[in-house]
C-alpha cells in the first residue's frame, strides 16, 4: 500500500509538470508574431490529408468527402493550423478503426466575417459523459494499440487544438453520438 501511494504521488507530480510544460509551450505562441503570415486553411487541410495518404498505418478503406469552399486567408502561424487539422483528422481516422462504414467529411465555408470548418467521422463516437472532458489536458479516450486499457493517446491533441483556436478568437465544439460518429466544429 505504501509503494502504491508513492507511485500515485509520482504520477501526480509528473502530470503537474507536463501540464506546466504544455502551458509554457502555449504561452510561447504569444511571442511568435514574427511567424505571422496569411494562411490558406483549405491548403493546410489538403496538406495534412496528403501526409496521411503516405502513412501506411492508416486504413485505406476510408471514403473522403471534401467540401472546401473558397475561404479568405487568415493571419496566423501556419504550424498552429497544421497541428490542429493533423490532430482532428488523425483522431477521426483512429475513431473509425472498427467502423463498418468509414467516411471522413471535411467542410469549410465562410459566413459573413466568420470561417466555419467541420471535421466529421463515422467512428465510435464520444459518450455524453466524456464530451466536457475531451478538451482537458491529459485526458484521452483512445485505447492503446498494445493494450485494451484506455490511455493510448497523450491527452494533449484536443487540448492543444482548443487552446490555439481560442487564442485566435475562435471556438471548437463537438457533436457526437456513440457508434454513429463525431463532428468537430470550428468557428
Amino acid at each position: 500500500e505504501n509503494s502504491a501511494s508513492k507511485y500515485v504521488q509520482i504520477i501526480k507530480t509528473a502530470a503537474k509538470q507536463l501540464k506546466q510544460i504544455v502551458a509554457s509551450l502555449l504561452s510561447a505562441t504569444k511571442t511568435w508574431n514574427d511567424l505571422l503570415c496569411d494562411v490558406n486553411l483549405n491548403e493546410v487541410i489538403k496538406s495534412e490529408l496528403s501526409l496521411l495518404d503516405i502513412d501506411n498505418s492508416h486504413d485505406k478503406s476510408i471514403e473522403l468527402n471534401l467540401q472546401l469552399e473558397n475561404l479568405p486567408t487568415i493571419q496566423g502561424v501556419p504550424i498552429h493550423f497544421h497541428q490542429i487539422f493533423g490532430n482532428l483528422i488523425s483522431n477521426a481516422i483512429a475513431s473509425m478503426r472498427q467502423s463498418p462504414k468509414k467516411i471522413l467529411t471535411i467542410k469549410t465555408f465562410s459566413n459573413k466575417d466568420q470561417i466555419e470548418i467541420s471535421v466529421a467521422d463515422t467512428g465510435c463516437g464520444i459518450p455524453d459523459s466524456l464530451k466536457k472532458k475531451i478538451f482537458e489536458p491529459l485526458f484521452s479516450t483512445k485505447k492503446s494499440d498494445y493494450s485494451s486499457e484506455e490511455g493510448g493517446g497523450t491527452g494533449l491533441g484536443l487540448s492543444f487544438c482548443h487552446s490555439i483556436i481560442n487564442s485566435y478568437g475562435g471556438k471548437i465544439s463537438v457533436n457526437s453520438v456513440v457508434d454513429k460518429g463525431s463532428s468537430f466544429e470550428i468557428h
